[in-house]
């Protein structure tokens, strides 16, 4: 018998090709599938973590990265709980376009704080790579002041591989069973 229960929404937010639905089909355990189809709209899959006696399902919310869906992802991220900003590890980082993405998160009117893991994917490309370590945690540094007191980590991930992508998702989930739990962050 669980003692918590909850039901958490996490959006995966960032530009069109940076791998949000590889990442959630891996992490679905659906595999990935190098044949890339753009998501037009929202895609939506639900997962149960249990940890010890919390019991969180996650719907998470794919949504798609492209400009012209901007004013409608607003009503999409109604009741987020926590965030995934993917960008491409092999383009460079566009700070305006992770500003704008936080931004859509910080205009969602929220009760508690919204943690957001930056999420540098397709490192698995290492000749191709344009973002290292030290970029990404640079970039979450300036980011954290944007998103005020909900917080932000970075991490490395390839959808190819898988690597990383559970370690996302841990944090994320413990980051919103420890905010909604009520116990001081």
């Amino acid at each position: 018998m669980f003692q918590q229960s909850f039901s958490f929404k996490v959006c995966l937010l960032g530009d069109q090709g940076v791998g949000k639905t590889s990442i959630r089909k891996v992490y679905m355990e659906e595999g990935f599938k190098n044949n890339y189809m753009k998501t037009i709209g929202v895609e939506i899959s639900k997962k149960n973590i249990e940890r010890g006696d919390i019991q969180a399902e996650l719907v998470i919310w794919d949504m798609a990265g492209d400009v012209e869906f901007r004013n409608i992802r607003q009503s999409y991220m109604s009741g987020i709980s926590g965030a995934v900003l993917v960008i491409d590890s092999t383009t460079e980082i566009n700070i305006q376009t992770l500003i704008w993405w936080l931004e859509d998160i910080n205009k969602v009117p929220h009760e508690y704080p919204i943690p957001v893991a930056l999420v540098a994917n397709k490192i698995d490309l290492v000749d191709l790579r344009k973002v290292t370590e030290t970029n990404l945690e640079g970039v979450a540094y300036l980011l954290k002041e944007t998103l005020g007191d909900s917080p932000l980590e970075y991490f490395e991930t390839s959808a190819l591989n898988g690597q990383g992508i559970n370690d996302v998702f841990s944090w994320l989930v413990n980051e919103m069973i420890e905010i909604h739990s009520g116990n001081d962050h």
